[in-house]
């Protein structure tokens, strides 16, 4: 392998401004900074309101980091009903998501600027902008996708773009493009600023990386998915694995709050608790969060649940008790049976705790790992997006169950019991416990540098190409 140390790789990273996909690229950039066979300088790009958070960050890491990672703020359009506090998918409410979205994308010409400016070697992108890899080709810049949502997720998507009228190729996933869709997602089914229906959005999206997409993923719980999406990408597929933070000391966390909670579980019996989550940016309804509450009734066990509530009132918010408004107040539960959390929790803490025995999740990405992570028997409730495409892999890997729906959203409260005592208590119970654990200890075995090394070298042999047809470009001059 040749040294990628040769040439210091100048960087810019432009997540969506979601934090599903924001902490993601914010861990690919603290590993290509901190690699020692890697000379990566980067410009990491996001909203002045996202910038805060993430300064918090990177000072409870290292001065290092703030050094090779250098904050640049983009400055979306100022809607009237969307002020510079909201330009971030934090507590803010679903109904103003699409707008959000759209001013994110009219944000592009100033992000053009920005690497002008800049003229960096190279543009890491997410997915939902299409604009920001067409501007840097436009300026003679390569750029390359990070996709957040893992391989099964990703080959999902690029198989019915490719071939609409044919089955995904694997039973285990037995999910169609209907099954992803639900009315609180309705929004986003409609054209972005460009004109492109998503279809085409993800078709741009995807071909617009130079010569290799990377995923976040690693080979031993999605390797048929990456093959397959190389196959019909007709590119390479760079893993960099699950890139998961360490917060042992998670900022984000009151003390005092942690204290409450971690002192709660530790009054509870081993593997007894069951840890609720629906991520950082999901909105439950008040149908969906009293059939939740009656199930964790009836399945008598002990619980801590997370719960998120919207900052801002809308129409959907007015009608505080209409079953499918989003939810305005915590859920009453019995004290010594469960413990609700307003907003934020310390999750990783809270999972690796030798009390816990399952984790009933949305099946984000990020919550999906952390899980796999620290070896907890997951159930899986998929409310959104590629969630039930996670949920699937969850129970193809035999590492948790998945809770029925009737479509998205719309679960009885005996499935909920139902899968939390077979999870904990019968004879699936160690079975899946074993499977979780084994791929735990197989995650902290792994030595992911040599994927981050690998990008860096693809990196680097992308621009080497770009220098090498601009000269020759010169010399026919």
């Amino acid at each position: 392998m040749s040294n990628p140390t040769e040439k210091k790789l100048n960087v810019v990273m432009l997540p969506f401004i979601a934090h599903g996909h924001i902490f993601p690229f914010l861990e690919l950039a603290k590993k290509l900074v901190s690699c020692q066979r890697c000379n990566v300088d980067i410009h990491f790009i996001s909203t002045p309101i996202n910038l805060k958070q993430i300064k918090v960050n990177l000072a409870s890491n290292s001065n290092f980091l703030g050094r090779k990672i250098k904050l640049l703020e983009l400055h979306l359009p100022v809607l009237p009903e969307l002020p510079s506090h909201l330009h971030s998918t934090k507590y803010i409410h679903p109904d103003l998501l699409p707008r959000l979205t759209r001013a994110f994308d009219r944000s592009s010409p100033a992000f053009e600027k920005i690497l002008e400016t800049l003229k960096p070697d190279i543009l890491i992108y997410d997915i939902l902008e299409t604009w920001a890899p067409l501007a840097a080709k436009r300026l003679g810049i390569p750029s390359v996708l990070f996709c957040i949502t893992g391989a099964t997720s990703a080959a999902f998507f690029h198989h019915f773009y490719v071939s609409p009228d044919k089955l995904f190729p694997f039973p285990s996933i037995n999910v169609t493009l209907n099954d992803l869709s639900r009315p609180v997602m309705s929004a986003f089914n409609e054209e972005d600023e460009s004109g492109l229906t998503p279809r085409e959005e993800w078709g741009v999206t995807i071909n617009s990386s130079s010569s290799f997409i990377v995923i976040r993923s690693f080979r031993e719980i999605e390797a048929k998915y990456i093959d397959y999406l190389s196959l019909i990408l007709k590119k390479e597929v760079a893993v960099v694995g699950p890139l998961l933070p360490d917060f042992s000391n998670d900022p984000l966390v009151d003390e005092q709050e942690h204290e409450r909670i971690m002192g709660w579980l530790e009054r509870r019996e081993r593997r007894s608790v069951v840890y609720v989550s629906f991520g950082s940016e999901y909105f439950m309804t008040n149908k969906e969060m009293e059939q939740l509450a009656l199930g964790l009734e009836k399945s008598g066990a002990s619980f801590i649940w997370v719960v998120r509530l919207p900052k801002q009132r809308t129409e959907k918010t007015v009608k505080a008790h209409d079953p499918d408004i989003y939810a305005t107040e915590l859920p009453n539960v019995p004290p010594e049976k469960g413990i609700v959390v307003d907003g934020w929790a310390p999750q990783l803490k809270i999972l690796e705790h030798p009390n816990l025995g399952a984790f009933l999740t949305h099946c984000g990405r990020s919550s999906m790992l952390e899980g796999m992570r620290v070896g907890v028997p997951m159930i899986a409730l998929p409310m959104q997006v590629d969630q039930p495409l996670n949920a699937k892999l969850i129970v193809e890997l035999g590492i948790g169950l998945e809770i029925p729906q009737q479509g998205l959203g719309n679960f009885k409260a005996e499935d909920v019991a139902t899968c939390i005592t077979q999870v904990l208590k019968s004879d699936h119970s160690e079975r899946i416990r074993g499977k979780v654990d084994d791929l735990a200890r197989e995650m902290s075995s792994r030595n992911y540098d040599s994927d981050i090394e690998l990008l860096a070298e693809k990196m680097m042999a992308l621009c080497n190409s770009r220098d090498q047809d601009v000269d020759s470009s010169m010399n026919k001059d």
